[in-house]
């Protein structure tokens, strides 16, 4: 991805994949750019709801995942009609990238290195447009799972 900076802030209209001028030169979602298209869940789930019924389909919360891991795992063991076995000792806090590791054989397993990275921080008005653009397919999203998810 191409990204031009200005003292650290993503500029709106001058990321090359994400944004694309309009006859007015106005920035808008650049729906063509395969992050931007694979982020549109409730397609992926229209698609899976073809095949498999939303029973047979489980949603882990990521924020939630990332601040209580036994808890989101005890829902999956719970989904998938396990024994309990996850507890809060099977993770420890990656102190540095601020993400939970798993436990085993005493030994923790962490994030890899392109994984719990900081992100550059991006203009407000981009983020403004790209809430704007999701919304709607966020909604029908939570509207299909029967979850919300909270993306703002």
């Amino acid at each position: 991805m191409r990204v031009t900076e200005h003292v650290g802030v993503i500029d709106v209209c001058r990321c090359a994949d994400c944004w694309t001028a309009n006859e007015s030169g106005a920035c808008r979602v650049n729906t063509s750019w395969g992050a931007i298209r694979i982020s549109v869940y409730v397609r992926h789930v229209a698609r899976w709801l073809r095949r498999f019924p939303l029973s047979q389909m489980h949603f882990v919360h990521g924020e939630q995942l990332v601040h209580d891991p036994a808890g989101q795992m005890r829902l999956v063991e719970q989904f998938l009609g396990l024994r309990p076995v996850i507890n809060e000792s099977h993770f420890q806090l990656d102190a540095v990238k601020g993400f939970p590791c798993i436990v085993r054989s005493s030994q923790p397993h962490c994030l890899g290195k392109t994984k719990g990275r900081t992100h550059r921080k991006v203009d407000d008005r981009a983020l403004r447009r790209l809430r704007d653009f999701f919304r709607p397919f966020n909604d029908q999203f939570y509207r299909v799972v029967g979850v919300d998810f909270g993306w703002a």
